[in-house]
């Protein structure tokens, strides 16, 4: 007889019934509140320690249409990050606020729109990442965060990314790599509260694609200042997505399908406005199983009366960002 584990492992987390599945019946904001405790858990998010930000602008200048600000911050002891914000010139007041997250690539400068690196300019041109130049324009600041694993923060020399080992070390501690960038978007979240008064608390909002829009959505999850998230390229069902296809190893999170499918979760964003964005034929998330989360998410912003806070932005392409199809929607939700 022939027996290939493979095939019994996938058999068997498509055969899992979450156990921290919202039943439709009982009390939402009591499930919302263990469903939290628990991804938390699962993400290692005690294992962090709250230390002096040691925040440092780097640099203010002064460009076409906005001032560019790049800062560190330092995350928990011994581990720093840099950001880059840009201020649309001609606002006043309080003003919202777009943090940008790539996914897979040579770094935060691709939001920026800056290639470096050979590639970065498919990067940019090929799929709409460049995040940051597209909120200004909308009349949002723009915040490019340097994720752990990625361009400056990959941990090694050269272009590229480090997320295989990085993520090993991660788990041998109890952490995760997507734990260890939510926590580090949150300490982001702190530092630019406490340092730029013209930020709108009120109106953060997170967006990525691929691996940043991964980052984005379980972000989200835990982080109630968040107001908007648009997660890209992310958002479907183990059995369609990484239970499939090969994927970097920093989507793991242990023991996390005993628990929770991906459309589970959107359950604890609610009702926080939330913007799926898929592509039809990408290869690395099949739209059954994005059809099939969001079909999850949708119930649970019906459960709590605001089925308008949720959207799908279907795409025409593949795995890419599709802004001419999503600014739109986040000027409705946000009601700018």
């Amino acid at each position: 007889m022939n027996f290939s584990p493979l095939i019994k492992n996938f058999d068997l987390i498509t055969s899992i019934t979450p156990e921290c599945r919202y039943d439709g019946e009982s009390d939402f904001i009591a499930w919302q509140k263990k469903a939290k405790a628990k991804l938390a858990e699962l993400l290692g998010m005690d294992k962090y320690e709250r230390c002096d930000p040691e925040f440092n602008i780097e640099y203010t200048e002064e460009c076409e249409g906005y001032t560019e600000y790049r800062f560190t911050i330092q995350s928990e002891p011994g581990y720093y990050f840099p950001s880059v914000m840009r201020v649309p010139h001609g606002k006043s007041g309080k003003q919202p606020l777009m943090i940008c997250l790539q996914g897979h690539s040579n770094g935060f400068h691709i939001s920026l729109g800056k290639p470096i690196y050979p590639g970065d300019e498919d990067d940019i041109n090929g799929g709409d990442r460049d995040f940051c130049v597209r909120a200004v324009k909308e009349g949002y600041i723009a915040l490019a965060v340097e994720q752990r694993g990625f361009g400056e923060c990959k941990g090694i020399e050269g272009s590229g990314t480090n997320c295989y080992q990085n993520n090993f070390r991660a788990i041998m501690m109890g952490r995760t790599m997507i734990g260890e960038r939510v926590w580090d978007i949150s300490r982001c979240i702190d530092a630019v509260l406490e340092h730029f008064d013209f930020v709108d608390p009120d109106r953060i909002c997170l967006m990525g694609n691929s691996g940043g829009g991964t980052a984005t959505y379980y972000a989200a999850c835990l982080e109630e200042r968040i107001a908007l998230a648009m997660p890209s390229c992310a958002v479907c069902s183990w059995d369609n997505s990484i239970a499939v296809k090969r994927h970097c190893l920093c989507n793991l999170v242990p023991n996390i399908a005993n628990y929770f499918d991906m459309g589970d979760m959107g359950g604890m964003i609610a009702p926080r406005k939330l913007i799926v964005v898929h592509g039809v034929t990408d290869v690395g998330f099949y739209k059954p199983g994005v059809d099939k989360s969001y079909a999850i998410i949708e119930k649970a912003y019906e459960k709590v009366g605001v089925p308008e806070n949720c959207y799908l932005v279907t795409g025409p392409e593949g795995h890419r960002f599709y802004a001419d199809l999503s600014w739109p929607v986040v000027h409705k939700m946000m009601k700018d």
